[in-house]
């Protein structure tokens, strides 16, 4: 099976190079093929980067641009950037082969997106889990691929870390991240974005809910019930929290300029992720509404906190078990979050335990290199079904 890779780099700027994508080219060695220079010169920064010079030297050898290249080296294009309708991730319509396509944020301009992989001839695609058992959003506007998703879970970079003992974290839990609207209504309404731009379509299938990531608006609206309990850093939060965070640190390189990512940070974005994790016992987590395990699930046990979680079958995919390994509590319900945090402060012992055994989950499990293997293993068992098919055709 020879793999090719169209532009490793899921965007232009900064951390656009994830640490299961890097793993894949370094122990899988496909292929990698440009459609433009950019792309290319954006791929020799961010890889010299994160594994030094000699290592992309020896990626050289096998960058390849022009389909005609493609069409005859390669038998599976994968593409990891999520961008089916711009140049970036836009499927090569020659190429014959084998096409698997990672979604990444697939809730924007859904429809367009669809029928680009379908256009493009996409065979199978990769997604933060298998969305179509999950996600009736999914199921509606991506029906095509319901059945044809390889779960690839997000995995962590190294700087996701436990470093601080468990006795000498803060007894209480924490709520950090972006409150995502369906719609940027001050940016259309501030002429930022031209409202062609915007898409509705999740809003829509979802009317009445304002945000996509629904649990964290419920925590930041009831912040201050849930003071004695649960620290917010929650995009917009107004409460003081026990963690300060230090004013030189500042955790948006990862973002590009001007990007929707940056502005639901908002000023609560002003820490370093894996400082405050470390600073804390629990911390808690939304599967938004489209039951996606996001990445602080593996960045955050990765740091030796206990996760805090609805009891939701995306969480139990991956092998997490109330009381084991983290704690559950009834999905969008305060009062079952609150009885589970509150047995995590009165019994910090036990806690101890699960955390780390949440953290050993992630880390034996779901770490860069595991993950490009499940990528690798699922795509060659799609391939041989393909293989064999072909063959018992000709026979």
């Amino acid at each position: 099976m020879r793999i090719a890779v169209l532009n490793p780099c899921v965007w232009l700027g900064k951390n656009s190079l994830h640490p299961y994508i890097g793993e894949f080219i370094l122990r899988y060695k496909p292929l990698l093929y440009f459609n433009e220079p950019k792309f290319f010169a954006a791929f020799l920064a961010r890889f010299s980067q994160a594994y030094g010079l000699p290592a992309l030297l020896g990626q050289l050898p096998r960058v390849r641009f022009g389909e005609g290249a493609l069409r005859a080296q390669a038998d599976v294009l994968l593409c990891f950037n999520g961008a089916s309708e711009s140049p970036l991730g836009r499927p090569p319509q020659s190429f014959g082969g084998l096409k698997v396509f990672h979604l990444m944020d697939y809730f924007s301009h859904s429809g367009p997106r669809c029928a680009a992989l379908q256009a493009g001839g996409v065979d199978y695609v990769m997604g933060y889990a298998d969305h179509g058992k999950y996600d009736a959003f999914f199921r509606q506007y991506y029906a095509p691929y319901v059945g044809k998703v390889i779960p690839v879970p997000f995995s962590f970079g190294a700087r996701f870390s436990n470093r601080t003992p468990f006795d000498k974290r803060f007894n209480k839990c924490i709520a950090l991240g972006a409150v995502g609207p369906f719609v940027d209504e001050e940016a259309l309404h501030s002429g930022k974005v031209k409202p062609e731009n915007l898409s509705y379509e999740a809003r829509d299938f979802f009317a009445g809910e304002p945000y996509l990531h629904k649990f964290r608006s419920m925590l930041r609206a009831h912040e201050q019930e849930l003071h004695d309990i649960l620290d917010s850093m929650l995009a917009g939060a107004k409460v003081e929290n026990l963690y300060t965070p230090d004013q030189t640190l500042q955790d948006q390189s990862w973002v590009p300029k001007g990007s929707s990512a940056r502005k639901m940070a908002g000023k609560n974005w002003n820490y370093n992720i894996p400082d405050v994790l470390n600073q804390y016992r629990m911390y808690t987590q939304c599967e938004t509404l489209f039951n996606i395990p996001l990445g602080k699930v593996y960045e955050g046990t990765a740091c030796g906190c206990a996760l805090v979680c609805s009891d939701a079958p995306c969480f139990h995919d991956l092998g997490f078990e109330d009381g084991v390994n983290c704690l559950m509590h009834k999905p969008y319900d305060l009062a079952s979050f609150r009885k589970r945090v509150q047995w995590g402060l009165d019994h910090p012992a036990e806690l101890g335990q699960i955390a780390a055994a949440g953290e050993k989950l992630v880390r034996e499990n779901y770490n860069a290199e595991k993950v490009a293997q499940r990528i690798y293993d699922s795509v060659l068992e799609i391939y041989n079904q393909r293989q064999s098919g072909q063959e018992k055709k000709k026979n």
